[in-house]
């Protein structure tokens, strides 16, 4: 093939599952950053990353999205910038590992995108395993022990010892320093290292971080139901983050749902979601026009202009309010067990 003469630009998720895979992709195909495009989105707004590169894809380059999920407000506009970006005669290739529509796939799929979705792993062990195999690429022990380590903490297996300690070291703020971690943390997987003391340093400082924030988020949890168990707490600082809140939250509520409640405009909060065996949130953020996974995933919900108001001098208003919302989306679409009777 003739990826290495190419440009390559990828399309990953803002997170250590994206970096893992953004930095797998470019492992497999011998290219560095310097010569390469990475751009990180979120699922919800895809489109204006594609957007943004349309102009500069050329005849012959290729167009990677990694540990992107499908996205009902997007995905038609997504499917005509595919349409254009091939008929400009870029190869594109989806890498993702969470739960999508068949239709979905088979819309994307009609553009001639090779998409391939394998909820078996995370997003850095799709792009590692089917890179490998679409450019002939012999197996990299590298990419196992990082696939294993990501998936560690992005799929909640926490069966890895590196996986917690990698998902701290990884995170970065958002801005210009937060850009230039992630780019260096994609270098080093890229060169084959995993941990080094510059990682150890950056999971030094998160910690003492993280350990500040835990008691002001957890002293707003509030709890709902009995059939099916949530509790809720309104978050405002980037640390500790959402997945470690969440199993705080499972943890210390004994909740079957956590939702971490975050404020996105005057109307308009984001929630993440996390859950135990029994609960399957993916079905409650798809309801919500989200997405993501059993036990993990986001959406975004509009509030009535009362909630609005009275959140503003008391969130324990906006978390009981929100909580009671997910509570009655997960008795309707049975994504949880409903066995017990509510309180």
């Amino acid at each position: 093939m003739s990826y290495k003469n190419n440009k390559i630009y990828i399309i990953t998720h803002n997170d250590l599952d994206g970096i893992g895979g953004a930095a797998s992709v470019l492992r497999i195909l011998g290219r560095k950053l310097n010569d390469s495009t990475v751009i990180f989105a979120e699922p919800y707004n895809v489109e204006v990353a594609i957007e943004g590169i349309i102009s500069s894809l050329q005849t012959g380059d290729y167009l990677f999205l990694i540990d992107i999920g499908s996205n009902k407000s997007n995905i038609n506009y997504v499917y005509n910038y595919f349409k254009k970006i091939k008929e400009k005669g870029v190869n594109i290739y989806w890498f993702d590992h969470h739960v999508w529509d068949e239709k979905d796939i088979e819309l994307i799929k009609s553009t001639g995108t090779n998409i391939i979705v394998d909820t078996s792993t995370c997003g850095a062990g799709v792009a590692a395993r089917y890179s490998q195999k679409l450019f002939n690429k012999i197996n990299d022990e590298f990419l196992e022990k990082l696939e294993k380590a990501i998936c560690a903490s992005d799929i909640w297996k926490w069966d890895d010892e590196l996986g917690p300690k990698l998902f701290r070291a990884s995170y970065a703020n958002h801005g210009v320093n937060g850009l230039e971690w992630k780019f260096k943390v994609i270098e080093k997987f890229i060169n084959g290292i995993i941990w080094d003391d510059e990682m150890q340093a950056h999971l030094n400082d998160y910690i003492i971080k993280e350990l500040k924030g835990f008691d002001g988020i957890l002293s707003t949890i509030k709890t709902y139901g009995n059939s099916c168990k949530i509790s809720g707490v309104f978050k405002d600082v980037d640390i500790p983050s959402d997945s470690i809140v969440g199993a705080m939250m499972l943890s210390r509520s004994k909740s079957d749902i956590a939702v971490i409640i975050k404020k996105k405009g005057f109307n308009l909060v984001s929630l993440s979601l996390r859950s135990r065996e029994k609960a399957n949130v993916q079905v409650i953020a798809k309801n919500l026009g989200g997405g993501g996974h059993p036990k993990a995933s986001g959406a975004s919900m509009k509030l009535p202009l009362y909630v609005s108001f009275i959140s503003m001098i008391d969130k324990s208003f906006l978390i009981k309010y929100v909580i009671k919302k997910i509570y009655s989306i997960a008795l309707s679409s049975n994504s949880c067990n409903t066995s017990r009777t509510q309180l």
